[in-house]
Parts: C-alpha cells; sequence; structure tokens
C-alpha cells in the first residue's frame, strides 16, 4: 500500500499481520485529519506512520511484520510485532539490505549464497534459538519489539518493546479480576479484525458473483488460556452466528 502527495509515491507499506486496535487508531487518526479509502488495519498502519513514524510500532497491539520505505528520507523501517509471532528476516548488502518473511525470499536473490558457516551449525542443534542469528551466514532476523532502520548512514536498531519480569504480590481474587479484564480487552479486538475479515472476504464474493462458503468456529489446543479465550468468544459471536452458539466444553 503507498500513500502519495500531489500525485507522488510518499511511502511504501508492505504489511503482514493483524493489528487488533485498528479501529481505535483509525478514528484518532481521523480525528487528526486523516482520511481513509478503506476499512483495513493495512491502512491504519500507513496513516499512523505518516502521523507518528516509527513510533506508531508502539502504539499497535496485535501481531504483524511489515517493511516501510520513506521516499522522503530515503529510509527503510523493518519493524516487528513485541512477541516475535510474524517473522521478519535481512540480509545487509554493500549498497542496501534485502528482507523477507522467509530466509527462502532472501536466497531467491542471485547475490545471496546460502552458506551455513559454524555459527549456523550450531543454531541447527541448540534447543533455544538465540536472537537475531539464523543459520545462514549474513542473514539476521528482526527481534520481537525491534525497529530496524536502514539509510544511506548505514544500519541501526531500536527495541521499541523488551519483556521484564515483575514479582506478581496479588491474590488470587485480584489474579482472577486482573485474567478477566485482559480477557475483556483482547477478545473483542481480536474479533473486530475477525468480522472485518469476513466482510471483505463476502465483498469479494458478491463481486465475482459467488456464493462465499466458510465455516465459523474456534479452534482449541485444550490449554486452560484457550478455554478462558473460547468462554468470551462464545459470547461475542453471538450476533456473528445468529444464536447459534458453539459449545465449549
Amino acid at each position: 500500500m503507498q500513500a502519495e502527495e500531489l500525485g507522488q509515491t510518499t511511502v511504501s507499506l508492505i504489511y503482514t499481520g493483524e493489528v487488533y486496535n485498528f479501529v481505535e487508531l483509525r478514528e484518532e487518526l481521523k480525528q487528526l485529519g486523516h482520511q481513509f479509502k478503506t476499512r483495513s488495519d493495512t491502512e491504519v498502519v500507513l496513516r499512523g506512520y505518516l502521523q507518528w513514524g516509527e513510533e506508531v510500532a508502539e502504539r499497535l497491539n496485535g501481531m504483524f511484520a511489515f517493511a516501510i520505505w520513506d521516499v522522503r528520507t530515503e529510509e527503510l523501517f523493518l519493524i516487528r510485532d513485541r512477541m516475535g509471532v510474524k517473522p521478519l528476516f535481512y540480509y545487509p548488502t554493500a549498497d542496501g539490505v534485502l528482507f523477507g518473511s522467509e530466509p527462502k525470499a532472501i536466497l531467491a536473490h542471485p547475490s545471496v549464497q546460502p552458506r551455513v558457516n559454524k555459527d549456523g551449525f550450531r543454531e541447527l542443534l541448540v534447543l533455544a534459538k538465540n536472537p537475531e542469528f539464523t543459520i545462514y551466514t549474513g542473514m539476521c532476523e528482526v527481534r520481537p519489539g525491534q525497529v530496524v532502520r536502514v539509510n544511506r548512514n548505514g544500519l541501526t536498531k531500536r527495541r521499541y518493546w523488551m519483556l521484564t519480569a515483575h514479582e506478581h504480590n496479588d491474590d488470587l481474587p485480584r489474579t482472577i479480576r486482573t485474567v478477566g479484564e485482559l480477557l475483556e480487552d483482547i477478545v473483542p479486538a481480536a474479533d473486530r479484525c475477525r468480522r472485518a475479515a469476513m466482510q471483505s472476504a463476502l465483498r469479494r464474493a458478491r463481486l465475482l458473483g459467488r456464493k462465499p462458503r466458510w465455516r465459523t468456529g474456534p479452534s482449541s489446543s485444550s490449554n486452560e488460556d484457550d478455554t478462558l479465550v473460547l468462554r468470551r468468544l462464545r459470547q461475542s459471536w453471538h450476533s456473528l452466528c445468529r444464536g447459534r452458539l458453539p459449545q465449549v466444553l
């Protein structure tokens, strides 16, 4: 997706993922004077960059990986979500950088040789992956919660978020309330993204004269956190499923 000014492209965005709070961010950006052509979270990320620059990453709640090329400053930004759900790799070169969501995208370039050195071989054998490292010589992975900036001065990295450990001092009732509040925040936001995706698929099907076919329902790995999320989803899906609620066992 691209942003234009006076018929000229100013910013280009390559994006994958979901931003759960894109509805709230879109309303905030509208109040700041931005106009939207779509209802997608992709455009929210693009407009958010135009408003806040690389700090837009700190406002996004979701799983995502994206690259932004700013024509105005001739800078490339590679940004990954806080927990690293979506992968993003890069390979510095003499005159820039190659990037992709998979190593094979970078290896497809004729100037990149799929070489594995001793460090790469160790990565194949370790049980825990080392941050940023890959098995291929010269190839790196964007850390979770990291912004990689590339310009004429070279490549720099910045962590916009890092997981920190804190002592848990809450008693059981307070812990239960906290978990409930977190679920109240997570489930409706994720459900909005799901609804938006289904509505988009429905519009495309109508344009093509096809009858949309899909099945709606949750999947679970039987963990306790999955059970909690499914119970919340069961409530929020009532209108979407027209009263035919999925059973939570």
